[in-house]
């Protein structure tokens, strides 16, 4: 999760929704929307990342480390401090096991936000 306040931030990662697994994210600057994918085959392992740029954020995952598709491409407002970290729910209240198994914040990718090739 990405937060500037209780009023702007990006949830993103595995959501079940009518019995399958999607990535899933919601983007939250007012108002909220939400998006759902497959853009690989099983979700068990794999690498989610968010870059922000000139305003806007962009959401991509990989099963491999080399292929970054497009989850979402999104205006988000530039701020001057970020609070970002993993995040699990349900809605059940109960019976969620979650493992994450790597976490990192690093320098922001400097390609452009439709170059997706890195």
């Amino acid at each position: 999760m990405l937060r500037i306040d209780e009023t702007r931030w990006i949830k993103t990662g595995v959501e079940f929704t009518d019995g399958e697994r999607f990535l899933s994210t919601v983007v939250t600057n007012g108002s909220s929307d939400w998006s759902v994918s497959q853009p690989f085959q099983g979700l068990e392992d794999f690498i989610i990342r968010i870059t922000l740029k000139n305003g806007a954020a962009r959401i991509q995952a990989s099963s491999d480390g080399k292929v970054w598709p497009l989850l979402r491409l999104a205006p988000f407002p530039s701020a001057d401090r970020y609070l970002i970290g993993p995040t699990a729910c349900t809605p059940e209240r109960g019976g969620l096991n979650v493992h994450f198994s790597d976490f990192d914040v690093g320098e922001a990718i400097r390609s452009d936000l439709h170059d997706l090739s890195v």
